[in-house]
């Protein structure tokens, strides 16, 4: 029961890793959490266009 809940912990964590890792790609910002990264690519277009 551990090792599932740990599992399904792992499986979040490895999945905001790989999205955080290509939004990162794409604003050339390497340290910053997802939702930062998401409200920076979000204000930027609409704010400037």
């Amino acid at each position: 029961m551990l090792s599932a809940f740990t599992f399904t912990i792992f499986n979040q964590y490895l999945f905001v890793v790989l999205v955080v890792g290509g939004l990162a790609t794409n604003n050339e910002i390497v340290n910053l959490p997802s939702s930062r990264i998401i409200l920076k690519k979000d204000i930027k277009s609409p704010v400037k266009d």
